[in-house]
Order: structure tokens, then sequence, then C-alpha cells
């Protein structure tokens, strides 16, 4: 049986290759793919050359469980419709439109263990976020804002706009909204609600905040955020900067103001949540969220699997004009 695959080639080119793929097994579905959703940030980073040669593509998905040695499969969401069991008893699955964790593939074998089934009330498009939900519902957590607080956002990607909507509903005092793009800021404005501002980062004047999520993937943002920081700010670092390095000025006031730097990343959850939460809780309350804040225009380009190299040149520019970007595979 054969599939189609998406590689990352060489840094800057990716092509659909062909490959075959096993029959499903007793535990196993056959999952035709129907969309597969970019993760631009990250995806930027292995399209580039950009991501640390010593690390693991990824821990928590079998099929990159191994390191960035060109050529490499990459990706990480599906949506599909289940087309064939494997056995059975699973045959109830067949038809049923599901979310898997897996590189850019047109046809999947995966055990069922690893599928997500995907509510009525969400469109396969949509679902594709689920996900972005996750990650964002995951910054907010371990960010724990305070009511009244003053609170600052860097980076208005699809991760960055949730998580802005997010805090949106949290009673504070100011939400400030940092990107250099004015479509993601005018984006921003619109769909978070409530009282924001949102600035580009060369009219961003603005100091003192309680708490400060860093979400746009650029070393300099960190920076600022340390300098608009006030006493005792707290500074969530979201992104993932791949082999690009850091530089901080950390002999100034960041230790008279006894700041606090911290990471999160949805791969885990948060040692004091752990007693309570685990992925089954976590995923699910993302994805009540998304059905309860549905926004179709999250998502802003869909291109075909043939043309994979369009979305690649897209997603290339930071702060372009898009958000959410799918590859049709139908």
């Amino acid at each position: 049986m054969n599939a189609r695959q998406l590689q990352f080639i060489k840094p800057g080119v990716v092509e659909i290759i062909d490959i075959s793929i096993q029959e499903p097994g007793l535990n196993e579905v056959l999952v035709q793919a129907l969309y597969g959703g970019i993760s631009p940030g990250t995806e930027r980073l292995a399209y580039r050359g950009e991501f640390p040669s010593e690390l693991l593509l990824d821990e928590s998905i079998i099929e990159l469980q191994h390191k960035a040695r060109y050529p490499f499969p990459y990706g990480y969401i599906l949506i599909g419709i289940v087309q064939e069991a494997g056995s059975r008893e699973n045959q109830w699955m067949v038809g049923k439109k599901v979310l898997v964790f897996h590189p850019h593939q047109d046809r999947i074998v995966v055990d069922i263990g690893r599928l997500l089934f995907i509510p009525d009330e969400l469109s396969l498009e949509l679902s594709s976020l689920i996900p972005n939900c996750e990650t964002a519902l995951t910054f907010i957590q371990d960010a724990a804002p305070l009511m009244g607080e003053r609170v600052c956002l860097y980076g208005l990607g699809v991760v960055g706009q949730i998580s802005a909507r997010m805090l949106s509903s949290f009673p504070l005092e100011e939400l400030v909204l940092i990107d250099p793009s004015l479509f993601r800021r005018d984006f921003a404005r619109r769909i978070a609600g409530g009282s924001i501002y949102s600035a580009s980062p060369e009219e961003f004047l603005k100091k003192d905040f309680d708490l400060t999520l860093e979400l746009s993937g650029n070393p300099s943002a960190l920076q600022s955020a340390v300098s608009h920081s006030g006493y005792a700010g707290r500074i969530l670092v979201g992104s993932w900067y791949g082999n690009k390095t850091v530089s901080l000025d950390l002999g100034s006031s960041f230790h008279r103001k006894r700041l606090q730097i911290f990471s999160s990343q949805v791969s885990t959850i948060a040692p004091g949540l752990r007693g309570r939460w685990d992925y089954k809780r976590r995923i699910k309350t993302a994805m009540n969220w998304l059905i309860n804040n549905q926004e179709s225009s999250w998502i802003t380009h869909i291109v075909p699997f043939e043309d994979v190299s369009t979305a690649y040149e897209l997603i290339n520019v930071p702060g372009g004009d898009y958000l959410q970007v799918l590859l049709d595979m139908r």
C-alpha cells in the first residue's frame, strides 16, 4: 500500500515522496488524511535548517524520535477519516473524524490509542487548531494570571492569537499585545475583545508589567520583556528559538527587580498541576474551549499538498499575513 509523505530534503527544499505502508494490524487503523496543519514557528526552523542537531525532532511522536539529519519527514498534525480497521472489534471507528499527531503524510497506519476523535461541533479545518488551543492553554496555566494584573504578550501567530483570546476573558487591568505585523495586530483587536492595546515593537513604551508571555520566536523580544517588567515580574517563555542564541542584559536592573524567567512547553504538564491534570483533561478542556470560540478566519491559507513548497515559502516570512496554514491532502 502506498502513501505520499512530505520530506525536508535540505534547508529551503521540501518534496513529496512516495513510500510504502503496511496494512493495519489488530489494534491499528488506516487513516486517510484530509488536512495537515503546519506549525509555523517550529516547522520554519526545520525548513531553514535551524533545528538543533543534537535534539530529537520530537520526543512524543514515534515517527520523529530521531535527530534532524536531512532528508527527514516532519510535521505534527493530521486531520482525517478512519478508512479501515484491522480488527472486527474496531469497525465502529470506520468513517470517524480523527486527529493524529504525525508527520505530514496523506495515508497513515497508526495504533488506535493515538487517535483523537473530533466532535461533530467542529469542522475538519477548525479541528487543526485543537493542538494550538492545547498549547495556548498550557501557557495560560503556567503563567497563572491574577485579577487586576498588567499583562503583555509578544507574538501574534495563531498560538499567540488564541492565547490573547483566552487572556481577554480574565479580569486584567491591562492586556498589551506586541507584534510587528499590522495584519496580526488588527486581527487580535477584532477577535480578543475586551479592553486591549496592540502595538508594534517600535512604538511600544509601556513598562512595569506584572506578567509577560514571550511567544514570538524572536530572541530579541525576550530582552524587551526583561526591560518592561515591573518589580518581581514574571516572564513566561513559550517561544522555542531552535539553534538561535539569546543575548540578555542581566546586569542592569534584572537582579534588583527580582525578575523571574521561566519556560513553558506543551509536551509536559507543570509539576504543580500533575496531581489533578493529565493529558486527557487538558486536551478535552482545549477542545471545549475551541467549540465555544470558533473563529474560521484563524485558517488563513489552505494549500494543495502538491504545492507544498508554496506553503513553506509563505511561513518562511516571520510575521507574514498568515495564521493557520493547512495542507490539503484530499
